[in-house]
């Protein structure tokens, strides 16, 4: 054990200065041991747990050892306890037929503990951006809130969390990263309107089409001619098989364009047929 060195050494010889203004937040933690039966799931700002968490359960059980375990951040609701972080963690547990694990409880409002899942998972790689977004959102965070009020406009939903095209129901999209983008390229008219013309001009919004390529695609067309943000578009898009026009765009780009600019030309083809431009 001679080579094992003190924290207040290592930390004294950083010589570091805190120039920011200090705050403390919330009241001291409490380690205890709780009763899983008393422990709860807010799926307000959780992840659902699909195919990858249930491998990590799997993973965890079969190999239960409580030198990796760790304590459960939950919080205190007065009897019972919301779990913040490790509910991978806790149902590996009961699995093992374990009935009280240890756990780091804090008092935090449901805002609270919103923030704290996304303070604790954002830079985990393994947690979807979709994931951290419902958190996000549960938190009222002001950006996010408002970015769910615009897609709302445009007949979208953002999606909890991953899945296919084959598999995304109606006016659902998991294309949160380009939705942002666009919002900060495009700006918030041209996406709305770029989301209604996938959502509103097919009796099924064109499931599975919200994608990267055609919401940029469609920004695109908008940004270069936008008189074409009009009542007359949407009812003209509605005779467009948006999907067939998409599947071509994807199969030339393989050779030329990448997919959206190529989809982007195709749109302003069928717009110049039909006399709109």
């Amino acid at each position: 054990m001679t080579d094992l060195i003190p924290l207040k050494q290592i930390a004294e010889d950083l010589n570091i200065e805190l120039t920011d203004e200090l705050t403390v937040i919330g009241d001291e933690s409490v380690l205890m041991w709780i009763d899983i039966e008393k422990l709860l799931i807010d799926p307000s700002f959780q992840r659902k747990i699909l195919r990858q968490g249930r491998r990590n359960i799997v993973k965890i059980a079969t190999k239960f050892d409580w030198n990796k375990f760790g304590a459960i951040q939950v919080a205190d609701l007065e009897g019972q306890y919301a779990i913040v972080d490790g509910q991978h963690r806790t149902v590996s547990a009961f699995l093992r037929g374990i009935t009280k694990i240890p756990c780091n409880v804090i008092k935090a409002s449901r805002i609270e503990q919103a923030l704290a899942f996304v303070s604790i998972n954002s830079n985990i790689t393994s947690v979807s951006p979709l994931i951290t977004f419902k958190a996000e959102v549960a938190a009222g965070l002001e950006d996010s809130v408002k970015l769910v009020d615009i897609c709302a406009r445009g007949g979208v939903t953002i999606n909890d969390y991953p899945v296919d095209s084959k598999s995304i129901k109606p006016g659902y999209t998991i294309a949160l990263g380009c939705i942002k983008k666009c919002l900060k390229e495009y700006g918030e008219d041209h996406l709305v309107f770029s989301l209604r013309s996938i959502t509103e001009t097919a009796t099924d919004k064109n499931r599975g089409l919200l994608t990267n390529d055609v919401i940029k695609a469609f920004c695109h067309v908008y940004d270069l001619e936008p008189a074409l943000k009009s009542e007359n578009s949407i009812q003209l898009l509605k005779t467009l098989q948006l999907q067939k026009v998409y599947d071509n765009s994807v199969a030339e780009s393989r050779k030329k364009r990448v997919v959206y600019q190529t989809l982007a030309i195709k749109l302003m083809e069928f717009f110049e047929e039909a006399g709109a431009i």
